[in-house]
């Protein structure tokens, strides 16, 4: 059960960084 939290939040969190690098990718593009 602990683990599964613990992936939750690391999944969590990696799609929160994966979205903000795509937004300064096309922020950097332009």
């Amino acid at each position: 059960m602990r683990k599964l939290r613990l992936i939750q939040m690391m999944l969590r969190s990696w799609s929160n960084f994966r979205s903000s690098y795509f937004k300064l990718e096309s922020v950097a593009i332009r």
